[in-house]
This record gives structure tokens, C-alpha cells and sequence, in this order.
């Protein structure tokens, strides 16, 4: 029988091709949007520890669903389904994991009703492998817990997992030992002050911890410290590695494990503070060891390590591409394999067995979606599990090439430019800054610029300074410079494209999501002679109800204060900074696109922006989505929003 998660349900089985539908609004001759803006076949996709089976998310529409199916290919079984529906409006599967060979995990999240603010709450749920004992484990926690995610399967005691748990009373989660069968739970270790997050080495022990706050005493008292915390004996107290405050000091912080315990790698600025790389660090002496790796241009934040016996297998970091440095030779080895099988993609293992012997293998590149290969590396052999966008096979996509320009100041932005199969220059452009702000884009597949190439326009992704990635330096560029030079830099990154002959001066458009929604808002207001049509979802249009809608998301505000301004001292900065605040400066016409489920972002930034672009009788088209979030849980309100924004920018920029 089908387990509930949250209200109704019917039979049904599922094939590993099976593909959510495709078909959308379309203009005649076009890929659907819906092809590109779906979600994938299959989402966390992991592997038993076994070996034999394959666990993942199947969405379609409004329900989401379990799925697992044999490892050697055959039929899938929907085990659990969420059904968004008008009793249950934004629930949504997050995540499932294998706690042992027969019995899977399955964390959900629905919105809580009546609250200020958007709030969302995950949930844990437990079923058997053959679709029996499905139980609610966190029936009998706490009432309000947070759950803060899983840390760790246990190899030796598969009856239980540890999880991150946040109980009502308490200022921070704590690392606790859950029966995956019953939901009973206890603590797994004494959770000091300040602490997070937490980390699991190969033997299933806590032995490293990151924490953030400010000392004992209220919320605007005394200094703000990050805190990086680790010990040898998981018997015995945590020691302090690094205490800095993120504002004025550079940091250490935990980077991974060594098959020794009492080495661990840490991340650290480079000696000229340049880039982020890694060291090992010495518990026992308490003293920064050996140099890892550093690289000239970018960081590294990370060391890969064997969940078999602790040794460190490799670092991923990004240039213009994705790249890895290898610390392990067999690891080399088995990389080599892959990539000779699949020449030039990004070829990445997502998941194991428990040996190490069979993995997933993600497959993709700019120009191709994501494929799912099961590798034996005993045999060295791969075998095709699904596509994650089978609709796509057979339509010419279009290559992403990485540039870089200089900013006003001088300073070198890097970016990534798209132009359509067969484009003539110059071209009708879109420029799609990132969110976050402090993210990066990367190159590899990206559905939303492939669409918009796909509609004839050029994508241009610039990496504004504040991007993540680049250096510590370039990132503190970005403090404070909402609107500033951050927005400089995506203008100057426009210009340069016209000077170079690539886009049509006259038939520019910009549009982002998140702050790269702020961003294209931005660009509105502080250029609007150089935009022909913009477009905002989920962005943020006012500073200062920004800083002042959620108290709680800015409970350590000097980081803040730091990366935005001041609410009351920073007043008419943060003013000319906000679009709704500007409405009047906008010359060009506006699509704006917000979830009322938005827990980011209140709905009420778009409702502003759009309210001021009326009164000053500007032109504006707003789609608010009922229950959607930070983005969107039903991939046809994703795919009618992008419909709806190639239709407009086709209206204004002519492509």
C-alpha cells in the first residue's frame, strides 16, 4: 500500500524512464518549456548500502512521491506520496535516505500556519523497504522541534541514525542518536554553546564542530565570533581550533577529516589573503600543519573523504570549469575511467554502496542534461539508469563560454556568456545575475539559460564582485554594495558586451531571481537607459523591510549590517537602494513573479514594487503563484512563469 505522508493517495507504479509531462505552452516549432523547466526524471538519488537498490524523488505536478527500484534495472514502486492539494497547499518532499539495507528515511516540509512570517517545518518519516511500518517518527518530539538534517548513517548500528535536532528551549541543535523504527531519541553528545553545526568522521563519531553567535548576555551585546571546534576522542571535550570575528579577522574552519584523529584539514586564507586553501591541522599540538592545496585563482573549501576507511580522496574546486585535484591514486584512477567513457562532461560520483564498490554517477555538461550511470569499478563498466530530461534528447543546445572583463575600478569579473544555435551579432541579450548575492555561477547544465538561448535570446551570467569563490578579498568587494559597485559591475559587464559587438544595445532585458532579482529590479532604477525590458521572481524590492520583516533571520546582525547597511544609520543608502522605493526612475516595462509561500522573501516586496509602478503608471505584469516558495514546488507553475517571461521579453526586445 501507497504510505501517506500528508492526505490521500492511489495505487501506482513507476518505470525509470517515466518523464513528468511535457506539455506546456509553446510556440510552434519550440521545445516546450516545460522540457527544460521541469523537474528532473528523479531527484536524491542514492544507492542502498547494499548495492542492489536505488531510492529518489519522482515529481509530477502536485505530488511528489518515494520511489526505489532494483539497481540492475526493472520496474520502480512508489512507496510514499505528499498530494499538494487546497487542504494541504505546499507540502513537498525534501529528501530520502537509506538508513540500512531495508528501511528508508523520509523528511518532508509544510508551512506553518499562523505564523508573522513564512515559516516552514520538516518532518521525518520511516517505511520499510517493502512499503510496511510507515511511521511518523517525530510523533513523539518535542512539540515545535526543528529538525536541522541528517549527520550520519551508522555503519555498525543500523537500527539507529544521527540527526540535528532542535529543541524548543535550546539556542542551538543538537547532534542526537535516533531509532530509525521507533523515532525514539537521546543525546549523542554535550552540545557546547554556539554550536550549529556538527560533523561525523568514517567511524560514525562527532569529532568536529562549527558554531557562530555573540557572548552570553542578549542579541546586541558584545562582539560577533565564528567558532571552529574539534577533538581527537569522541570521549572527550571539544577543543577550540579558531574563534575570529568574520568581520575584521581572517578564519579557520574545519575542512574535513584525515584517516588519523587527531589530524584534520582546515580552510584557511592563503599567506597573501588572496584565496582560500587547505592545511592539515594538528589536535594534539594544536598548531597549523602542512600546506594541501592552494590554487592561484580560486578556493577551495573541501576534502573528499572514503566513508570506508577515512583517507582523503580528492578536492573539487572551480576555474572557468569545474576541476578536481586528486589525492588519492585509485581515486585518479577510477576518474579516469569515467571520463574516457564519457568524454567531456562533468562526471561526479553522488553516491555508494558501503564498500565503496558500486557508485551513482552523474553525468552532464553545458550542452548536456544530466544522465544517471551505475559504475562497478571492479568491472570498470557503466550502465545507463535514466535520463533526468529525456525530452530534451535530440534538440541542439546551446555551449556556455566563460569570459572576463574589467570593472570600472579595474578590478576583473569573470562570467559566462551563451549565444543561441546559429546566433547573428549583434543579438538581443538577457543578463541573468546569480542569486545569493554572496553564490557564484558555474558552467555545466543550466535549464533556465538553455531556455532562454533556446527562445533566440543571448544569457549573460556575470560573476559581480561578492560572488563566492574568488577569494575572500573579492568577496568583502561585495560588502555593504547592494545597488553600489556590485551593480557597477553587472552595467560595466553590459557595456563591455555592446563595445565588443555582441549585444544589440537597443534590445537588452535583465531578469534574476532572489538578489538577482533585486539585481535586474536595481538595474532598472540606477540605469534605465540601458534596459529595454526587465524581470523580477522572488527578488527583493525594499532594503529596509528587508532588514526589519524578520527579526529572527537577523539575530547576529552585524553580518547584517556588514553585507546590506544599517536600517536606521544607513537610511538613505538603503533607500536609493530599493527599487519600490525608485519606482518612478523605471522607464522600461516590468514582469514581476513571487510564491506566497515565499519564506525568504515576502510576497510583500513584489505586491510594493508592483503598487509604486502603477501610481507612477508604468508598465507591469505580475504572476503570484499561491503557496509557492523561494522558487517552486510545482514544476507547471515554473514552466508557466518562464512561458510568460520568453513571451514578454520576445514582446520587448525582438529577438
Amino acid at each position: 500500500m501507497l504510505a501517506c505522508i500528508f492526505w490521500g493517495c492511489g495505487p501506482r507504479s513507476l518505470r525509470p524512464d517515466d518523464a513528468p509531462n511535457a506539455a506546456a505552452p509553446g510556440g510552434t516549432g519550440e521545445t516546450p518549456a516545460a522540457a527544460f523547466l521541469r523537474h528532473p526524471t528523479y531527484e536524491r538519488v542514492s544507492l542502498s548500502p547494499n548495492g542492489n537498490h536505488i531510492a529518489a524523488i519522482a515529481r509530477k505536478g502536485a505530488t511528489d512521491s518515494v520511489v526505489t527500484f532494483p539497481a540492475a534495472g526493472g520496474k520502480a514502486r512508489a512507496l510514499a506520496e505528499v498530494i499538494r492539494d487546497r487542504f494541504q497547499p505546499g507540502h513537498a518532499l525534501v529528501n530520502v535516505h537509506w538508513a540500512n539495507d531495508d528501511r528508508l528515511l523520509i523528511t518532508s516540509s509544510k508551512p506553518v500556519i499562523g505564523t508573522r512570517v513564512q515559516v516552514r517545518r520538516s518532518q521525518l518519516f520511516g517505511i520499510d523497504f517493502d512499503g510496511s511500518r510507515f511511521e511518523h517518527l517525530g510523533q513523539d518530539w518535542p512539540k515545535n522541534y526543528h529538525l536541522g538534517g541528517l549527520l550520519s548513517v551508522l555503519r555498525d548500528d543500523p537500527g539507529h541514525v544521527l540527526l540535528r535536532l532542535g529543541i524548543p528551549g535550546a539556542n542551538y541543535p543538537t547532534p542526537v542518536r535516533v531509532d530509525v523504527r521507533t523515532g525514539a531519541f537521546s543525546p549523542a553528545t554535550r552540545s557546547p554553546w554556539g554550536v550549529y553545526h556538527w560533523f561525523v568522521d568514517h567511524r560514525d563519531q562527532i569529532r568536529a564542530a562549527l558554531g557562530a553567535g555573540k557572548p552570553r548576555g542578549g542579541v546586541r551585546d558584545g562582539e560577533l565570533f565564528y567558532l571552529t571546534m574539534a577533538r581527537v576522542d569522541p570521549d572527550e571535550a571539544f577543543q577550540e581550533v579558531a574563534r575570529w570575528n568574520p568581520i575584521e579577522e581572517d578564519g579557520m574552519s574545519f575542512a574535513g577529516f584525515t584517516a588519523r584523529p587527531e589530524i584534520i584539514y582546515v580552510v584557511k586564507p592563503s599567506e597573501n589573503g588572496a584565496r582560500r586553501t587547505i592545511y592539515t591541522y594538528d589536535l594534539e599540538q594544536r598548531a597549523l600543519g602542512d600546506l594541501v592545496f592552494e590554487h592561484p585563482e580560486v578556493d577551495a573549501h573541501w576534502v573528499s573523504t572514503s566513508k570506508v576507511d577515512g583517507r582523503p580522496l580528492y578536492i573539487l574546486y572551480d576555474t572557468d570549469r569545474p576541476e578536481i585535484h586528486f589525492l588519492d591514486p585509485e581515486w585518479k584512477r577510477l576518474q579516469a575511467l569515467l571520463d574516457d567513457a564519457l568524454p567531456d562532461r562533468i562526471n561526479r560520483f553522488v553516491s555508494s554502496d558501503r564498500n565503496e564498490h558500486r557508485f551513482i554517477v552523474e553525468s552532464s555538461s553545458d550542452v548536456a542534461p544530466p544522465e544517471y550511470y551505475l559504475f562497478n569499478k571492479f568491472r570498470s563498466d557503466l550502465t545507463l539508469l535514466f535520463k533526468a530530461y529525456p525530452e530534451l534528447e535530440g534538440v541542439e543546445l546551446a555551449p556556455m563560454k566563460p569570459v572576463q572583463y574589467e570593472a570600472r575600478d579595474g578590478v576583473t569579473i569573470h562570467g559566462y556568456l551563451t549565444l543561441p544555435v546559429s546566433a547573428r551579432l549583434p543579438i538581443a541579450t538577457i543578463v541573468l545575475p546569480h542569486g545569493g548575492p554572496f553564490s557564484r555561477d558555474v558552467w555545466g547544465w543550466d535549464p533556465e539559460v538553455q531556455f532562454l538561448a533556446n527562445r533566440g535570446f543571448a544569457v549573460f551570467q556575470p560573476n559581480f564582485r561578492g560572488s563566492d569563490g574568488y577569494g575572500e578579498e573579492f568577496e568583502q568587494l561585495g560588502w555593504g554594495q547592494w545597488g553600489l559597485a556590485m551593480q557597477d559591475d553587472i552595467t560595466d559587464g553590459v557595456r563591455w558586451l555592446i563595445e565588443e559587438g555582441v549585444a544589440d544595445g537597443a534590445r537588452i532585458g535583465i531578469f534574476g531571481t532572489s538578489y538577482g532579482g533585486y539585481a535586474a529590479l536595481q538595474g532598472l532604477v540606477s540605469t534605465p537607459e540601458l534596459y529595454a525590458a526587465g524581470a523580477s521572481y522572488a527578488g527583493v524590492t525594499d532594503l529596509r523591510f528587508l532588514l526589519s520583516q524578520d527579526k529572527m533571520r537577523f539575530r547576529y546582525d552585524d553580518m547584517a549590517e556588514q553585507l546590506i547597511g544599517r536600517r536606521r544609520h544607513d537610511r538613505e543608502k538603503l533607500i536609493a537602494a530599493s527599487p519600490a522605493r525608485n519606482a518612478r526612475r523605471i522607464r522600461a516595462p516590468v514582469l514581476i513573479g513571487h510564491g506566497t509561500g515565499d519564506p525568504r522573501v515576502s510576497v510583500k516586496h513584489a505586491e510594493a514594487l508592483a503598487r509604486e509602478l502603477k501610481r507612477n503608471e508604468r508598465a507591469v505584469e505580475v504572476l503570484i503563484y499561491e503557496d509557492e516558495i523561494h522558487g517552486f514546488l510545482d514544476h507547471r507553475n515554473r514552466a508557466h512563469f518562464y512561458h510568460r517571461l520568453a513571451t514578454f521579453f520576445r514582446e520587448h526586445l525582438d529577438p
